[in-house]
């Protein structure tokens, strides 16, 4: 019986038509914005938890989380993450491989502060899956067209 080794699989898979590589960033910024924003609002105003935050490195004093910070926190590794993407689907043979990886290792040190924080569970629970929802939403739009990418130069 003759099975189709993997590569004869991948060679027959056409790669997806994707969008610029600003307008994912664009869609990831304002997706994990308004993700971030509704996540804030139900933990600030329905389960009234006290998020806080020290409002910069080095500073001990806690100030209460407004939206103005979760907006910039959403957007700028949103951007950043579409720089890295773009530069890696340009200058590595396995662009997704290295974008996962450096994606995991930023979102597991992002959460280092937000453990160390003197604030209450609930607080670190919602700082923590806005992290989370960030990276999600980053991964989930990037991570695909550098699939595509790598499988294109593969052929």
């Amino acid at each position: 019986m003759n099975t189709p080794r993997p590569e004869t699989l991948v060679s027959d898979v056409q790669a997806p038509v994707t969008r610029p590589w600003w307008q994912l960033g664009l869609a990831a910024a304002v997706i994990a914005v308004v993700a971030n924003l509704i996540v804030f609002a139900i933990a600030v105003g329905a389960a009234s938890i006290d998020v806080r935050i020290t409002p910069g490195p080095g500073e001990s004093e806690l100030v209460d989380l407004t939206a103005g910070p979760v907006i910039l926190m959403s957007v700028v590794p949103a951007l950043l993450a579409t720089l890295l993407a773009a530069g890696l689907a340009k200058w590595t043979a396995a662009p997704r491989r290295w974008f996962l990886g450096v994606a995991a290792v930023i979102l597991v040190l992002s959460l280092f502060p937000v453990a160390g924080l003197a604030i209450s569970t609930g607080a670190k629970v919602t700082l923590a899956l806005m992290h989370l929802i960030t990276a999600a939403v980053i991964v989930g739009l990037l991570a695909p067209p550098l699939a595509a990418v790598e499988l294109a130069k593969r052929r």
